[in-house]
């Protein structure tokens, strides 16, 4: 237990719950109880929220990393090897094989899509739906290039040679507006449904989905009593003084550790979406430009880009194993350094998120209670290295926001501190699922590329790389910012 006494020694307190805690994991139900503890002697009333958890979405990221390598690879052979009319019939062969496969995976995504729809999951399954659409479309099209000699027989001739009309149709606009558009749909049409299809048969608990889940290197805590060896326990922490409080302080408890750190993730999205682009812009080209000048600038590169990317996307797994001091013991002692400043008012609740490393999952079962949309300070990952970095999540109410941010970035040093309004490409935090349920907020952050980002997610986010006196620092400007807060509103 942490007594009383001990919680203002951040450092103890800090060692203490910087262990490995990956959701589900045993140190991570111990870190919870601990928290929980705490803040019941400081008078608020907690409440654990239990939630079951899984990677399907980690899942259906590194799916599309998988496919926009193998997407790239037929897209880059048919801009070289295919002209415009016939393809070589080896080739031929691997597209009707890939679209036949696109359009059995498309029709399970697009149930899929049409179940989370009926089950209150609207934009999921919209973006399912869609996505299983344009996928069967695109295949659909292509595989009328290459297969569709010969007229069609049986009673179904019919209704074969009006869809044949149609695709036709269809495929000589598109050809003739982009003569490389075949290239580019056969990639198209790979990446389009399958990862969609894929994350959800793994959400569902599929018969399939424990060897997908091993085979791309995620290993979840065992005996963690999921419904399925795929899915984990997990609790929020939620405790208030107040039935309705008017500010929340908000981090998350959990860890994880994979084959690459937070850094390489970023790198490896960026060199995906260039080398995407520029195979894009290879097939799409109108204008006559040399062949060379497009293989040697756009092809080659771009294929080598997108093939560095999406692996290092596809094969980053998932493992207990990260002490998570940066990310993310540091929000959790800055939320409690915040909180004691502010003398544990009871206007200020504070919330401690679960399962966040599995696709912020902890926060999307908790906008589900039906909190009101009150505004939020998030800490996630706050190093004692780099500038701050405050991140805008303006929801409903984009003024808040920028109040809250800019006060934050005054008491903190104009100089030390710079206001975002995006987040970095490919980083996730609990904020932006707070601000799409109707918050408004800051997620604060602190470190560098090569110190804090190149560690997180590994086992070297130690608590002995760490210098304690950014987060406690960010959580004491936080408190002075939402004392005006509190004094200003009713």
């Amino acid at each position: 237990m942490i007594s009383s006494s001990e919680k203002r020694d951040w450092r103890r307190l800090f060692e203490g719950i910087s262990v490995p805690r990956l959701a589900g994991s045993r140190s991570c139900d111990e870190t919870v109880t601990k928290l929980a503890d705490l803040l019941k002697r400081e008078g608020y009333r907690v409440r654990l929220q239990h939630f079951v958890a899984g990677p399907e979405r980690l899942v259906g990221g590194s799916l599309f990393g998988l496919l926009l390598t193998i997407g790239s690879l037929v897209t880059a052979g048919m801009l070289v090897l295919g002209p415009k009319g016939a393809w070589p019939p080896h080739l031929a062969l691997v597209v009707t094989v890939s679209t036949t496969a696109v359009v059995l995976f498309t029709a399970l995504a697009l149930l899929a899509g049409l179940r989370a729809a009926a089950a209150a999951h609207t934009v999921n399954g919209c973006l399912f739906t869609l996505l299983s659409i344009a996928g069967v479309v695109a295949a659909l099209i292509l595989l009328h290039g290459p297969v569709s000699a010969g007229p069609p027989d049986g009673p179904v001739a019919p209704a074969m040679s009006a869809l044949r009309q149609v695709l036709h149709a269809v495929s000589a606009t598109v050809v003739a507006v982009y003569p490389r558009a075949r290239a580019l749909l056969a990639g198209f049409a790979l990446v389009a449904g399958l990862p969609a299809a894929v994350g959800l048969h793994v959400a569902s608990g599929g018969a399939h989905a424990r060897w997908i889940v091993k085979l791309l290197g995620y290993r979840l805590p065992p005996d963690s009593g999921g419904r399925e060896v795929c899915q984990v326990h997990a609790a929020n922490i939620t405790a208030v003084k107040s039935p309705d409080p008017r500010v929340w302080l908000v981090a998350h408890s959990d860890s994880k550790v994979q084959r690459h750190s937070l850094a390489t993730r970023m790198v490896a999205v960026t060199l995906a979406a260039i080398g995407a682009f520029l195979l894009v812009a290879s097939a799409t080209l109108i204008t006559p430009v040399p062949r060379g000048i497009v293989l040697w600038i756009g092809i080659v590169p771009g294929l080598v880009l997108t093939l560095v990317g999406g692996t290092l996307l596809a094969f980053a797994g998932l493992a207990d194993g990260s002490p998570g001091a940066v990310d993310n013991a540091t929000g959790v002692v800055a939320v409690l350094a915040a909180a004691e400043q502010l003398g544990w008012r009871e206007e200020v609740g504070i919330l401690i998120t679960g399962a966040e490393e599995l696709a912020m999952a902890g926060a999307r079962e908790w906008v589900k209670k039906g909190w009101r949309g009150t505004p939020f300070v998030n800490f996630d990952g706050v190093d004692g290295r780099g500038r701050y970095r405050i991140w805008l999540h303006q929801g409903a109410a984009p003024g808040v926001a920028r109040t809250l941010a800019r006060r934050l970035r005054h008491v903190l040093g104009a100089g030390e501190a710079r206001i975002a309004r995006r987040l970095n490409f490919g980083m996730f935090v609990d904020g932006s699922i707070l601000a799409k349920a109707g918050f408004v907020g800051v997620t604060v952050q602190r470190g560098t590329f090569a110190g804090t980002a190149a560690v997180a997610h590994t086992r070297f986010d130690t608590p002995a790389r760490v210098d304690l006196a950014g987060a406690v620092r960010a959580g004491h400007a936080a408190a002075a910012v939402i004392e005006e807060v509190l004094d200003r509103r009713p």
